[in-house]
């Protein structure tokens, strides 16, 4: 979305040093609900252009809700090549390892689930293609 590999979301993440921690399994919520929510509303956001420019927009919503749902299956480094942001997220969205979630930033990628998701679902109804 933003550069491919060496684009500005890939730098970043990187600036938040979010690669280094997920890639020592441990969870980005250190940095609390607020930067979990911008990080999640990055992923999530990403997400939603993808699917407004392959889909149909009667599928919008349902489309981009398995795409979110099946993110947790893929390998953290492949998350982080496609979507960085997402990768920053990936052990939030998975709800199979609520040991090493924290609630403020859970709390967060809740939030910014549902806001993209409303969002889309307006768009998908009544917004501009």
């Amino acid at each position: 979305m933003a550069g491919g590999k060496d684009g500005v979301a890939v730098r970043a993440v990187r600036g938040l040093e979010l690669e280094k921690n997920y890639e020592h399994n441990q969870p980005v919520g250190a940095y609390g609900k607020e930067v979990c929510t911008d990080v999640a509303t990055q992923c999530f956001t990403s997400m939603m252009l993808d699917t407004m420019a392959s889909t149909p927009r009667y599928q919008w919503v349902e489309s981009w809700q398995r795409d979110v749902a099946f993110l947790p299956q893929k390998a953290i480094g492949e998350v982080f090549v496609s979507n960085p942001w997402c990768a920053a997220i990936h052990s939030y969205i998975s709800s199979s390892t609520p040991g090493i979630l924290e609630l403020p930033c859970n709390q967060g990628v809740s939030d910014a689930e549902t806001a993209v998701r409303d969002a889309l679902t307006y768009a998908s109804r009544r917004g501009s293609p």
